[in-house]
């Protein structure tokens, strides 16, 4: 009995296949992740795909788009549990066709015992369901809705289409607002008919929830006919409107999805039309499908208005932004990332990270590991390190700082990764600027206050020098040594000035000053002897510039002479002046403003990496025989005429020296010519100083000379003195007064108080340091002249000459 079963069976199996193949219904054969393992002839007349296409695709190629989730999460739930799963579902053909099936979905258990397969028996009932008129509708409508560019153009599309299908005159859809109010936002009607009247009553009106034709539908979900709209009195409140257009037949369907209500559409008819079942169950299907499609095309919407507002947002930020996939390959990135990476976006998509950004330790020139590599190894974001250089694509470099972050998708695994950069080379370099001249100002003050104490002690020095080589006569034996140690007390002197220079008490004596013949002067002298080459390029109208001749001539020198060191063999140092605008956006330290750049460029050795950040520090020098304070005076020089010095440079290439100093805006008054040293008759002569032995041998040396010396040792003894002999109408021919007078009244504080006895005041300023800018501008202050100490009594007559002789021009005549 066994065998004969089992022969049996045997026998069935053989048949099966071609059963299987005979039968009328589709079958298609699924394994447990969706993908098609056979599909019978059926299958291929039903759908139009044929096996070869249909196997090794998910079942999921069928889907029309019209059932909601859910629906395939139920059928997914039931089959995985064993059960089997029947529905009613609209697939779509390989011709983009809509098609209804009525379909059964029976689990294949395997050997231990889930499912392994599953085996879906389907027939076709889309004529059983509609008519080929009805069925042609849904598909239009549903291609009208993907095709639609907006929710508005979707609506009329397909209220165009229900109505020139059914014969129905007027559509319009009525969607919620902000004040939970119905509003028509889109309506249609027949070319051929006089309905703007009624169009524009319904564009007017708001409906709540259960109020007129659109509330009623919208509060219950259920689809309403009315024969006549007219005949509802109160319940239609657009009957006058209608009357007037000859409408009578109406009805509405909810537009819905999981219960809620999207939207509502009605549709109007001139005349009464009996309550076609047909239609209405079409067009409320119609509204099912429409309300997932709907759903999804408000959220493709959104989608794409967050894409432009993202697009948007990476279009504007200043930073450069690169997102990459999985494997570090760029997809996308903004404009600012083209600018920094000199890659298109177009070029750069698909490309490895390391290609398009490359970058490198500022330093070590070596390579940096991608920081985007490191996030797709970790899952972690990253942050560069200080010192890396984005290298162009053109070659261009600078110094950027980054992070970069993971991107994940909806699981929490890794898609890809997002870098966010910018040029941190302007911000880096103003820092550094910022950092230099605070530090020189700290150190500005400590040479200002060294500076003043030298002084003081030079000037000591050399009134007793000087003072002893009056006294012992020109051919005394001493006078050489005398005059050599005068000498040392100038190199000493010169010393101060540079510490003077570097501090804020140095600030410029200016006048103003054509550029270009001091340019040719200072450049050219310091060029003679060495094997280089001077050539010069000036802009046409090049501005003046209110400048201390003297700082700004030794700067040059001092720069050029720096050049023809630099290239012991010979070159060419080419010394260029330009007018220049700069903005609140420059990365040059400076106020907005006019100014003119005199750039001086050598052809030698460059400037190496590691030393040109200090390039201007006190006391850094590459010289074996130099002193480190050149280019930090420098620096001071530029800075304290409103400027700024720079430097710029590359190994093998030379270095390139830029002074920024602002143009003036008219030329200033002529200065007044110096005195040729002459004297002037004996004066009575009122000097105050803090140093008593600056005092004694300075009045010795000017009694010796013939002049009346009274001394005060601060500003109070200075305006008693003054004021005895001015009510004794005895008053001084001329004051010099110390600026800086510690722990007593100085200079400046006598200079008002002696003006107010006596206004005519002939004043000279004296200071071996200050921060205050009278020695700078003393004109403006009301002194007649200026004594910077160290000084000699040598130099205090030669300005009391030079006063005088200034003095007399004024007057027409010389002083007796």
């Amino acid at each position: 009995m066994d065998d004969e079963k089992q022969l049996l069976t045997g026998q069935l199996a053989a048949l099966l296949p071609g059963v299987v193949e005979g039968l009328p219904s589709a079958v298609t054969v699924t394994d447990v992740d969706g993908t098609i393992v056979y599909v019978n002839p059926a299958f291929e007349r039903m759908t139009g795909y044929r096996s070869s296409e249909a196997v090794g695709q998910s079942a999921r190629m069928l889907e029309s788009g019209i059932h909601s989730p859910d629906f395939y999460q139920r059928l997914t739930q039931t089959v995985l549990a064993g059960g089997v799963f029947e529905a009613e579902t609209t697939n779509r053909r390989k011709d983009g066709s809509l098609y209804i099936e009525e379909m059964s979905i029976t689990p294949v258990p395997g050997p231990d015992g889930s499912p392994a397969y599953f085996v879906n028996l389907a027939k076709d009932i889309s004529e059983r369901y509609r008519s080929r008129q009805r069925l042609a509708l849904f598909e239009a409508a549903t291609r009208e809705l993907a095709a639609a560019r907006d929710l508005a153009a979707a609506y009329v599309a397909v209220l165009k289409l229900v109505c020139e299908t059914t014969g129905w005159v007027y559509g319009e859809v009525w969607e919620p607002g902000p004040d939970s109010l119905l509003h028509c936002v889109a309506s249609w009607q027949s070319p051929g008919d006089s309905l703007d009247g009624f169009a524009a009553a319904s564009r007017e009106l708001r409906f709540a929830r259960g109020s007129g034709l659109p509330g009623r539908v919208w509060a219950t979900g259920v689809p309403e006919w009315d024969q006549d709209v007219t005949a509802l009195g109160t319940r239609f409140l657009r009957a006058s409107a209608a009357e007037d257009a000859e409408i009578k037949a109406g009805f509405a369907i909810p537009v819905s999805t999981d219960g809620e209500v999207l939207a509502v559409l009605a549709f109007f008819a001139h005349g009464q039309r009996h309550d076609e079942r047909e239609l209405s169950d079409l067009v409320s299907s119609l509204g099912t499908g429409l309300g997932w499609l709907l759903l999804r095309r408000r959220a493709e919407h959104a989608l794409a208005a967050e894409r432009d507002r993202l697009e948007i947002t990476l279009h504007s930020i200043a930073d450069g932004v690169i997102a990459t996939d999985e494997r570090g390959r760029v997809v996308s990135l903004n404009p600012a990332a083209e600018a920094l990476t000199g890659w298109g976006r177009h070029d750069a998509q698909g490309r490895e990270m390391a290609e398009v950004f490359h970058i490198i330790n500022e330093h070590t020139r070596a390579t940096v590991v991608s920081p985007v590599a490191q996030v797709l190894a970790t899952g972690a974001p990253v942050a560069l390190a200080n010192h890396t250089i984005l290298v162009s694509r053109s070659g261009d470099e600078c110094v950027i700082g980054d992070s970069a972050a993971p991107i994940r998708d909806d699981s929490g695994a890794i898609a890809g990764a997002v870098l966010v950069f910018r040029d941190e080379t302007s911000r880096l370099r103003l820092e550094s600027e910022l950092r230099r001249a605070d530090k020189l100002e700290s150190l500005g003050l400590l040479a200002g206050g060294i500076a003043h104490d030298f002084n003081n002690a030079l000037t000591g020095i050399s009134a007793h020098i000087g003072l002893a080589r009056m006294e012992l006569g020109d051919d005394a034996p001493a006078q050489e040594v005398l005059e050599e140690a005068e000498q040392a007390c100038r190199r000493a002197a010169s010393l101060s000035r540079q510490l003077l220079t570097f501090s804020k008490g140095g600030m410029p004596v200016r006048k103003f000053v054509a550029l270009e013949p001091l340019l040719r002067q200072a450049a050219s002298f310091a060029a003679t002897g060495s094997p280089s080459v001077c050539r010069f390029a000036f802009t046409h109208n090049l501005a003046g510039v209110e400048i201390d001749e003297g700082q700004i001539g030794q700067l040059i020198h001092n720069l050029v002479l720096n050049a023809t060191q630099a290239m012991p063999h010979g070159g060419t140092i080419t010394v260029s002046a330009a007018n220049v605008a700069i903005d609140a956006d420059s990365d040059i330290p400076l106020e907005p403003g006019e100014y003119v750049e005199v750039a001086i460029h050598d052809t030698g050795p460059g400037i190496s990496p590691e030393h040109i950040d200090r390039l201007f520090d006190p006391y850094f020098t590459t010289k074996a025989t130099g002193s480190g304070l050149g280019l930090t005076v420098g620096y001071s020089v530029a800075r304290n005429h409103d400027g700024c010095l720079t430097v710029t440079s590359a190994p093998g290439e030379g270095a390139t020296f830029h002074l920024y100093l602002p143009a003036a805006r008219d030329r200033g008054p002529e200065e007044s010519p110096a005195s040729n040293g002459g004297s002037v008759r004996p004066l009575s002569i009122l000097f105050m100083d803090d140093e008593p032995s600056i005092r004694r041998a300075t009045a010795q040396a000017l009694s010796l000379m013939g002049h009346r010396i009274d001394q005060a040792g601060d500003g109070a003894e200075a305006v008693r003195l003054y004021r005895g002999r001015s009510e004794a109408g005895e008053p001084y021919d001329v004051v010099v007064l110390d600026l800086t007078v510690p722990g007593g009244m100085g200079g400046y504080d006598a200079f008002t108080a002696i003006r107010k006895i006596d206004p005519g005041v002939c004043a000279i300023v004296s200071s071996g340091y200050s921060s205050d800018p009278v020695m700078a501008t003393y004109r403006q202050h009301g002194f007649a002249g200026v004594l910077p100490k160290p000084y000699t009594p040598s130099d205090l007559l030669e300005v009391l000459a030079q006063v005088f002789a200034e003095r007399a021009e004024e007057r027409g005549h010389l002083p007796r």
